[in-house]
């Protein structure tokens, strides 16, 4: 039994055999010997997983992309149970999620997967998680925190005035490793500058409260001694059960808070906004506008720290590069075409409703992300009087 066990995981490593020959060589495994029940209903999913669409190296994204209507349903059933419009999300990375959770429902069509969705209740939460991207590592590209604290953050205290408090923003900071890198280098920092300042704050955000109750509490495997030195390790974690856990001290530091910034209103007051490898998710419209939110939130000379594969763009008029290869970059003046400074954009009321009409959450949203009507804002706006 184990030798067969072998042979399948063999099998389905092997991208190189045809679907054919893999759904033969199956069949016959399950003739040859399956004791139990749960393992002759494996083959069988062997070959139901292999003959999907997805599996077998056919074009998933276009058999998504003709089926744009079951596609925005699925969009719609996902805001009225999370509150979170994937609508303005890249498209190649929502198909990609989508596809997974069609394969490992043995489902071919979008279709059959929306169907699926709204039969099955624990689904919509299966593919929100599905689509949250939680990859993240205490100092991930260790050189760009580097470059942060020798070339960033000096600007920061450029005519600052004493016992001013530096803020900052971690934007997308799933279970809090890059939230609590930015409070080391902090304390690091202000530790050895004389300026009068020696406090600051961090504010931390996600989608997902999952990940942010995990961040609060501060608690993470050994395995992050790989990505922290030993002299961090001691200075701010203490030793729980083979696990570090972030010194109290520097977690009173941060405040992690639910917040979507495609929807909900942004801290301003900010000296320092972290949105790494965020960006890259979201289509180029949101972006540009969500450059123009982050240039309202930030202070003059405010600093914008980015992912590698991110970049102001089209809206470079907006920052200036303070270190481009590690994607740094500091907020100037802008004008509009009137001559007046560039703020924050507008905000506009918006409500997302259940299905049976229960409001699962009121507040502000920014209309252009959104993609409010004006008879929308209208309507809402009577509603809400």
């Amino acid at each position: 039994m184990r030798n067969s066990r072998v042979c399948i995981a063999a099998i389905m490593k092997s991208v190189s055999f045809a679907p054919n020959l893999i759904r033969d060589k199956t069949k016959r495994m399950a003739q040859r010997t399956c004791p139990s029940a749960g393992e002759r209903e494996l083959p069988v999913k062997l070959v139901k997983y292999i003959s999907n669409p997805a599996s077998a190296g056919k074009d998933t994204a276009g058999i998504i992309g003709n089926a744009k209507n079951a596609l925005q349903k699925i969009f719609i059933l996902l805001r009225n149970r999370t509150g979170h419009d994937f609508s303005v999300y890249k498209k190649s990375t929502v198909c990609r999620r989508i596809e997974r959770r069609m394969r490992i429902n043995n489902l071919n069509r979008v279709t059959e997967y929306l169907r699926y969705l709204q039969i099955h209740p624990q689904e919509p939460d299966l593919l929100f998680r599905e689509l949250l991207i939680g990859v993240t590592d205490f100092f991930r590209d260790p050189e760009a925190f580097e470059a942060l604290l020798k070339k960033g953050l000096p600007l920061l205290l450029e005519n600052r005035p004493r016992n001013s408090v530096i803020r900052a923003w971690v934007i997308g900071c799933s279970t809090g490793e890059e939230a609590y890198s930015l409070a080391m280098l902090l304390r690091v920092f202000l530790s050895k500058k004389k300026s009068g300042v020696h406090k600051f704050r961090i504010f931390a955000t996600d989608i997902d409260k999952n990940s942010l109750a995990a961040a609060r509490l501060g608690v993470y495997p050994s395995v992050i001694s790989a990505d922290l030195s030993e002299a961090r390790l001691r200075k701010y974690f203490i030793i729980e059960d083979d696990k570090y856990r972030v010194r109290r001290e520097l977690r009173e530091m941060i405040h992690f808070a639910a917040q979507d910034i495609i929807t909900d209103p942004p801290f301003t007051g900010l000296d320092v906004i972290s949105c790494r490898n965020v960006l890259i998710y979201l289509n180029s419209e949101v972006q540009k506008k969500l450059f123009q939110l982050f240039h309202g939130a930030l202070n003059p000379s405010g600093l914008l720290f980015l992912g590698n594969c991110e970049s102001p763009g089209s809206s470079g008029s907006l920052f200036k590069p303070v270190d481009r290869r590690h994607k740094i970059f500091s907020r100037r003046e802008a004008t509009d075409s009137q001559g007046e400074p560039i703020g924050l954009p507008p905000f506009l009321p918006y409500r997302v409703k259940k299905e049976n009409g229960t409001d699962i959450r009121a507040g502000l949203s920014l209309s252009y992300v959104s993609g409010v009507t004006e008879a929308e804002i209208d309507s809402q706006k009577r509603a809400s009087a």
